[in-house]
């Protein structure tokens, strides 16, 4: 009985290995996932679409950037939720762009607060594209609208999206 119990243990363990280099099963962790797709042209993992913010005033100059805005003050709310630390401050091609990431597929408000006195208010509408047994189900991003203006899509790449917020 012992060499059966120890047979499928054996059979049972390369299972459960990765054949990609991460995670159980193949699977990514959310951090990375992300290092990949930012180092990666191309990514085969079906995950959801990203998006990012860029704030610029009239003269094309970055709010995040020039301090208008500063990072730490800068934060999502939805639902229960509330991120901060969302101001890309690492990656040179998307520095100071603000991540909105964690939606789910329909209407989802999201609170953007700038500073202590700034608040705006982003809706991201999402389809359902999807589903890994890794990360759940997966979503395109279908439209965005900011303070009630809807706003145009830029795509960055295969995944990640950008909305440009003129201040």
């Amino acid at each position: 009985m012992k060499r059966l119990f120890f047979l499928c243990l054996l059979l049972a363990l390369p299972s459960c290995a990765d054949d990609n280099g991460g995670g159980v099963g193949g699977c990514l962790t959310a951090s990375e996932l992300r290092a990949e797709r930012l180092t990666s042209k191309s990514s085969s993992n079906s995950t959801n679409e990203e998006l990012v913010l860029e704030y610029l005033d009239s003269e094309g100059n970055n709010l995040i950037e020039n301090n208008t805005y500063h990072p730490a003050e800068v934060a999502l709310a939805y639902g229960n939720v509330t991120q901060t630390e969302v101001v890309e401050l690492q990656n040179e091609d998307l520095k100071y762009l603000v991540w909105v990431v964690g939606f789910s597929k329909g209407k989802n408000p999201i609170s953007v607060t700038l500073s202590p006195s700034e608040t705006d208010t982003l809706l991201l509408y999402a389809t359902e594209v999807g589903f890994s047994g890794c990360s759940g189900p997966s979503f395109a991003i279908d439209s965005v609208f900011y303070n009630g203006e809807k706003q145009a899509l830029e795509n960055i790449s295969d995944w990640l999206k950008k909305v440009t917020v003129i201040k």
